[in-house]
């Protein structure tokens, strides 16, 4: 019986100091260190096959426009033409033209593909750059205690989100833009095709709307 009360006092005594040590060890800190909220931004690059043929023709055309249509091509969009050595000028010249019809222009030089298109035939090339907002809140300071006085994650972390949806052009986050003249021609060009001649209207698939288009702002290095 006397050995039975002693195991217990020693269980008794063991958990007493495990609590007292439990009790004794510090809490999560957060020391400000964290990681600071940013946008941040990645290319993407869209392509459609063009094959080798002299001239356009009314199926590579649609093809074209479907593309354009389906990826919502627009203002911030660089699109060029990789093309074999021997690509034909003809079906060149008429793609720049479409392209020039909906407001989107070809960007020189072409992107830089890992392999060349071959038997003449090329690849209508669109970079686009997007912006992935950082995760706010934080939940950070729900985990922590801030015995630092630290300034709290959250601060800032709309600002940055709202610039990233602002920005018309992604890349300028990146790269930011010169204070160079506008481009007037290219400012006017939307109005002078619309009083030359009604632009085309291409729905997108799976869409029951028959009005939506794209294009309208340029492409090209960018946009204006």
């Amino acid at each position: 019986m006397s050995g039975q009360i002693h195991r217990g006092w020693k269980l008794a005594v063991a958990a007493l100091v495990a609590l007292a040590a439990s009790a004794c060890t510090q809490a999560a800190r957060y020391d400000g260190a964290s990681k600071v909220a940013r946008n941040e931004i990645h290319l993407v690059r869209l392509s459609h096959a063009l094959p080798a043929s002299e001239e356009l023709g009314d199926a590579g055309r649609a093809g074209i426009e479907r593309f354009l249509a389906d990826i919502e091509a627009g203002y911030g969009d660089t699109i060029s033409i990789v093309a074999a050595p021997d690509y034909p000028d003809t079906a060149a010249d008429a793609i720049a033209d479409l392209l020039l019809d909906h407001g989107l222009v070809l960007a020189a030089p072409p992107a830089t593909l890992a392999e060349v298109p071959r038997d003449g035939g090329a690849i209508l090339v669109v970079d686009r750059y997007v912006v992935t907002p950082p995760q706010c809140p934080s939940t950070i300071m729900h985990a922590t205690r801030n015995y630092m006085n630290a300034p709290s994650p959250q601060f800032g972390c709309a600002n940055v989100i709202n610039l990233g949806q602002m920005v018309a052009d992604p890349r300028d986050l990146v790269t930011g833009r010169s204070g160079a003249a506008a481009n007037t021609e290219k400012a006017t060009q939307g109005i002078q095709l619309w009083r030359e001649d009604t632009p085309a209207i291409v729905a997108p698939q799976n869409t029951d709307s028959g009005t939506s288009s794209f294009g309208g702002s340029g492409a090209g290095g960018g946009g204006f």
